[in-house]
């Protein structure tokens, strides 16, 4: 997709309802339902967090976005793939002010260039106890890139297309420290796996994507 065909998308991205769980459950992970609404039923005092989609024109002009590969370290979220975002601190005042002071300390995304277009449906994240807000954002150049190496391994620049390409749909037998063993479903982009909560977001942001591209 052609950065200035996103931007097109963007008044009405803007407007469009969101489909919320929906699109979250097609990608979620076995059992996240019954989680999901334990949660729902059982508020368990989550943490905060935000995460950045953010979209931006390469020297091409075609839309992209990024996933980072988190550090391995000692925690359930140990060299995932993810979108860069982190935890809400008090100074933050509110949840776009976090995903905007992470994406500038993980990747250098500074937000004087940065464009808020909205908020996407939260996410809960049982094995860590997070509540993630989303936002799609853009900006209409790209972003002199920084990785800040003590949390990050790698940046990984994905096309907008790709996210709406059908075959970047895979599943994968995966373990981590909390589940061994089990099938997921998730976007196999450039070699890289994406499930769980990240590709619950990008779901409902290929759904919203994917109606407005049919209008």
């Amino acid at each position: 997709m052609d950065f200035d065909n996103f931007l097109d998308l963007k008044p009405n991205l803007k407007q469009i309802e969101l489909p919320g769980d929906s699109a979250h459950l097609f990608l979620a992970p076995p059992g996240r339902h019954k989680e999901i609404k334990e949660y729902l039923n059982n508020f368990s005092n989550p943490k905060k967090a935000s995460v950045l989609i953010h979209v931006y024109p390469d020297k091409n002009n075609k839309a992209r976005f990024i996933l980072i590969r988190r550090n391995i370290y000692n925690g359930v979220h140990s060299g995932q793939i993810s979108l860069p975002g982190g935890k809400f601190q008090q100074n933050d005042l509110t949840n776009w002010n976090t995903a905007l002071r992470e994406a500038s300390e993980e990747v250098g995304i500074t937000k004087d260039i940065v464009e808020k277009i909205k908020e996407l449906t939260k996410v809960y994240i049982p094995p860590s106890n997070f509540i993630v807000t989303p936002f799609l954002s853009y900006s209409n150049e790209k972003p002199l890139f920084q990785m800040q190496k003590e949390e990050v391994d790698q940046i990984i620049e994905i096309k907008l297309e790709s996210l709406l390409d059908s075959e970047s749909l895979k599943e994968r037998k995966i373990s981590t420290s909390y589940m061994k063993d089990i099938f997921v479903s998730g976007y196999f982009f450039r070699g890289f796996f994406v499930w769980g909560a990240t590709a619950m977001i990008l779901s409902e942001f290929r759904e919203l994507l994917k109606k407005l591209s049919c209008k």
